[in-house]
């Protein structure tokens, strides 16, 4: 089950595979070199966000957790977290949380709830959470029911699924859950976490990234056609894309 990506280094990225209780360690040219599993992964592990020199800062669910552990998996510190919201600790779907990507200059992990639109700045040494926060509209946190014994919430509940932060700025993949739906990002400025501006993007749009000026954003379609797209800011709060052909970016 890979969840997500960790960069280590220049020449190293890992896949957790959450399923498998491990991070699998690629080089650059996508050779598999080794696994790494221990403490941290002895339960189910969501993201994992890595902090540099050795150290990493990771949520667990479902005890909806905090660990900041070293690159071996051993655990120096662990911290329970608790949202503002009582009914996203009522299932294990509510609990899972995600770590923005950090373009910042500093060690500051910004964690959000995938269903929640909740969003806090994390602490890397005492794993506490800072003032949360709700970005966009706040929603309401729809009732839960029972299928076959779990629990399930409607998939076209609009959420946050995907952020990248900077020293400036939070972005946010904002949408329904549902490969259906409209899609965009919006951005909420670092110093008062007030909406800034949005841009739309295709339905397709699954993950993103923000170099410079432009926001690279990977798009999966029907019978998961994947290509990866570029959108220049050129004065936010419009967009332009820049064109592609046969997937690869121009």
């Amino acid at each position: 089950m890979p969840r997500t990506l960790i960069a280590f280094g220049d020449s190293t990225f890992g896949v957790l595979d959450s399923f498998a209780a491990q991070v699998l360690l690629f080089g650059a040219n996508g050779k598999y070199e080794r696994s790494i599993g221990g403490q941290l992964y002895e339960r189910e592990v969501d993201d994992v966000c890595n902090l540099g020199a050795g150290r990493l800062i990771a949520s667990r669910f479902p005890r909806s957790e905090l660990v900041r552990a070293e690159s071996s998996g051993f655990v120096s510190r662990q911290a329970g977290v608790r949202w503002p919201e009582p009914k996203l600790d009522s299932a294990i779907q509510l609990k899972q949380a995600r770590f923005a990507r950090q373009r910042t200059t500093g060690h500051v992990c910004l964690l959000y709830t995938v269903r929640g639109n909740y969003f806090a700045e994390v602490d890397a040494e005492t794993l506490r959470l800072g003032d949360t926060f709700t970005y966009a509209e706040p929603i309401r946190v729809p009732e839960l029911t029972r299928e076959k014994g779990l629990v399930s919430i409607k998939n076209d509940m609009i959420s946050g699924a995907y952020a990248v932060v900077t020293d400036t700025l939070l972005y946010v993949l904002y949408g329904g859950a549902s490969r259906a739906a409209q899609k965009q990002v919006d951005a909420y400025s670092r110093a008062n976490y007030q909406y800034q501006w949005s841009i739309q993007l295709p339905r397709t749009a699954s993950q993103f990234d923000v170099v410079g000026d432009r926001i690279v954003v990977l798009e999966v379609g029907e019978n998961d056609v994947r290509q990866v797209a570029v959108y220049l800011l050129a004065s936010p709060p419009s967009a332009r894309r820049e064109s592609t052909t046969n997937g690869a970016a121009k």
